[in-house]
């Protein structure tokens, strides 16, 4: 075995044995709490990390490879899932790889349904080859919160809970009494290598709030879990990333490479019912099926739909509703460059209209 390898079997003996389970995060159930890409361009491309190289668990070049639990997902969840990460991929150089064909040894995450949210700390594969590395998102609704996906994607990409750091006793107060004792292991401090992505964050979206996994259903702030010591600090998940959680991402893995979103919007300002029906390639090998995706919307309707970072070309069919059945407007052929791209249907039954809209 290689001197390197020692040393970094070393390093993760050690943080089981002083943390014990401290690499594996926990659910959140607060009250709330480019160009088509390709694997020799992914491992040359990105930029020198600012952060510190002793923690292995980063993602090597910023490359994380995923795949949904098959049948698991519907396409509506694949979507938010994608566009949670594709926020992280606009701030910071990550590449979310989504896969269909996965071999033995490969390093990817499963992302499947159970009955939480959570996520391991950064890539113990990496480590543990016979690792099964895994995000674990519930039906309850909570998981599929943008807030809730950005949040597990930063365990995931080596980030534990702001208020676990090694510092975190100077800004607020744990109390322990007020706590399910089954979810303390959510509040143990860190080493101390948690600090050197920056101050102290309260509203970070690594933060709980003031009663998460608190022993009572309804708790006042007298009865909270987490107490601020700053006078005026709020606590609690934000809806996107704080300039302090950009900042940690950036420190991590550098800067985003004009990373540009792949999604399709979709607005109905005709005066008939339309239809988008999508076939769309991204891992796929020849005689694969490709993924579909359906929306229907009335006049004044909307959508956006994520699409894979990686995706290779989407094959869109858009038809209108007369009074006695569905017609075909047009067929329409993007590529990864062409992306992200918004579609707006107009007109009246006698003359149904489409056409290229503003991305918002």
């Amino acid at each position: 075995m290689s001197r390197k390898k020692l040393r970094n079997f070393f390093i993760i003996g050690l943080i089981f044995t002083l943390e014990c389970s401290h690499l594996f995060a926990s659910p959140i159930e607060t009250t709330y709490p480019i160009t088509n890409l390709n694997s020799k361009t992914l491992v040359n491309r990105k930029s020198k990390r600012n952060a510190p190289v002793e923690d292995i668990l980063f993602w090597d070049n910023g490359i994380v490879q995923y795949k949904f639990n098959d049948n698991d997902f519907s396409a509506e969840e694949k979507s938010q899932v994608r566009s949670a990460m594709q926020a992280l991929s606009s701030v910071a150089d990550i590449s979310f790889i989504e896969k269909i064909n996965i071999k033995e040894n490969d390093n990817y995450v499963l992302i499947e349904k159970g009955n939480k949210c959570s996520s391991g700390i950064g890539n113990i594969k990496k480590i543990f080859n016979n690792y099964k590395q895994t995000i674990v998102l519930s039906d309850n609704g909570i998981c599929f919160k943008r807030v809730a996906l950005m949040h597990e994607l930063m365990h995931l990409l080596g980030f534990y809970h702001e208020h676990s750091r090694f510092d975190r006793d100077q800004f607020v107060k744990i109390v322990e009494e007020n706590i399910d004792p089954s979810k303390m292991h959510n509040f143990l401090k860190r080493r101390e290598s948690t600090i050197r992505f920056g101050e102290y964050d309260y509203d970070s979206i690594m933060h709980y709030s003031y009663d998460s996994f608190g022993k009572n259903i309804k708790i006042d702030l007298t009865e909270s879990t987490i107490k601020p010591l700053k006078e005026g600090a709020v606590l609690g998940a934000k809806e996107n990333l704080s300039e302090g959680d950009k900042n940690g991402l950036i420190k991590a893995y550098g800067v985003s490479q004009k990373f540009s979103p792949a999604y399709i919007e979709f607005k109905n300002n005709a005066f008939f019912n339309a239809q988008i029906q999508m076939d769309y390639l991204y891992d796929h090998l020849d005689g694969d099926k490709p993924e579909y995706y359906g929306w229907w919307g009335h006049y004044g309707s909307s959508a956006i739909f994520t699409l894979p970072s990686n995706v290779k070309s989407v094959d869109v069919k858009i038809s209108f509703r007369s009074i006695f059945s569905w017609y075909d407007l047009e067929y329409l052929t993007y590529r990864r460059e062409d992306l992200p791209v918004c579609l707006v249907i107009w007109g009246t039954l006698f003359s149904p209209q489409y056409d290229r809209c503003e991305i918002n």
